[in-house]
């Protein structure tokens, strides 16, 4: 970790934050608000829906490993600004669609746009902030998607669909803003001086880096939980909507529902990972949290109105743990950020599988049943499974990371110790 401090940091950090705020959450969040106005255009079922809203995630199983691996070696900027570009892009596209299929295939490349994202801005960030802060960092990072994506379901149905004549306008709105700051970014960011290209990409080996990362077994456990957990939070967010309109909840109420889990997430992306930087500790931080989610998403399939406002707000507040999970990674022995960038990859790789699969059969479940109980059943049970799976993994974190350089020192100075000792 580089733990030499630039005021240069806080412009990355501003610029991770925007780009996730409008590229990863109102770009990507805008769609389950707008659901009710696109069916009227583009009819579809409930499994077409979780297809739809599930596919922009498929392309990260992998995409996200290759645009890590190749940051790894050839840096972050270019690869971040022409994503950023390519999603604005796709974005746009989506005002122009007339057939469901037409949709279903931008939301997939939008999807592969912000799959090169999501290992690069995290490690855009370790590049230019030290261990002690960079829990901070990712949690400000996911701030920005929380505040996008909150914003985008609030505020796309209600207010900026009517407000700019419709819901393509509001893709075209979108669209460009995301156009704009991958253009920025490429303007303004710079690679830090310990990423050098010349000595990278004499040195670094695809074949090698996968080889090394894969051989961490608590990588493949936080790939698990992260699978689950993530999974059943971007199903949740997708159908809440719409199942509670179509319980008879106001609309207003329920794309609410969904922004409040944003909303709520934004304190504790802050608190915990700051209390978590604090203590030096990881790993206790999530699992108790993932089993309390577990049992608020069954609850949240009980019930409406006022109740399951509350639990939206409770979720989002509890699972304010995630930006640890991209943490963990870079933090942990034999990956460090050396391999910063092919490991959170991996991990995003098999880890957001989830939210391709978790609303698909979400969707299955509600037209095989006709409700939504048995689905939020599953969820739970799936995202408890995630709980589990941190369970065995060892504990990162500074007081980890200090107690173990400690150690190294310690086995470093004995026999030089004992050599004058035998000498004298």
């Amino acid at each position: 970790m580089i733990e030499n401090k630039t005021s240069f940091r806080w412009d990355v950090l501003l610029l991770t934050v925007l780009i996730n705020l409008f590229a990863g959450g109102m770009s990507v969040n805008c769609m389950p608000p707008l659901y009710g106005e696109i069916a009227q255009e583009i009819p579809m079922t409930h499994t077409q829906w979780g297809t739809l809203w599930g596919i922009s995630f498929l392309p990260m199983v992998i995409i996200t490993l290759l645009g890590g691996m190749y940051a790894d070696r050839v840096g972050t900027k270019w690869i971040v600004g022409c994503a950023t570009i390519a999603m604005g892009i796709c974005g746009i596209g989506r005002a122009f669609v007339q057939e469901f299929n037409h949709l279903l295939f931008l939301m997939f490349f939008l999807g592969i746009g912000f799959a090169l994202l999501l290992p690069n801005l995290p490690k855009s960030l370790a590049h230019w902030f030290p261990s002690h802060e960079l829990g901070l960092a990712n949690g400000l990072l996911t701030v920005g998607i929380c505040i996008g994506s909150g914003s985008a379901l609030l505020i796309s149905g209600i207010y900026l669909s009517p407000l700019m004549g419709g819901w393509r306008n509001v893709m075209w709105a979108y669209g460009v803003s995301c156009i704009t700051l991958g253009i920025l970014w490429i303007l303004v960011y710079r690679e830090h001086h310990t990423f050098q290209h010349d000595q990278v990409n004499e040195t670094f080996s695809f074949r090698t880096s996968l080889s090394i990362v894969i051989r961490v077994k608590d990588l493949w456990l936080l790939m698990l939980a992260r699978f689950c957990i993530v999974g059943v939070l971007i199903a949740v967010i997708g159908f809440l909507p719409e199942l509670l309109t179509s319980k008879g909840m106001k609309q207003t109420l329920a794309d609410l529902s969904s922004s409040l889990i944003y909303y709520l997430n934004i304190i504790g992306v802050i608190a915990v990972p700051l209390l978590s930087d604090k203590l030096g500790l990881r790993k206790i931080f999530i699992w108790p949290c993932a089993l309390f989610a577990a049992l608020l998403v069954i609850t949240l399939g009980f019930y409406q109105g006022i109740t399951s406002l509350v639990i939206c707000a409770l979720l989002g507040l509890i699972v304010g743990f995630i930006p640890l999970m991209n943490t963990i990674p870079i933090e942990m022995e034999g990956i460090k950020l050396r391999y910063a960038g092919t490991a959170l990859g991996l991990l995003l790789t098999v880890g957001t599988l989830g939210s391709f699969l978790a609303p698909m059969i979400g969707g299955i479940l509600i037209d095989a049943t006709g409700t939504e109980i048995p689905t939020f059943i599953f969820w739970g049970i799936l995202m408890a499974c995630g709980a589990l799976f941190i369970l065995p993994m060892k504990e990162t974190g500074g007081r980890i990371i200090e107690r173990s350089t400690s150690v190294s020192y310690t086995h470093m100075t004995l026999p030089t110790t004992w050599s004058r000792c035998s000498s004298g």
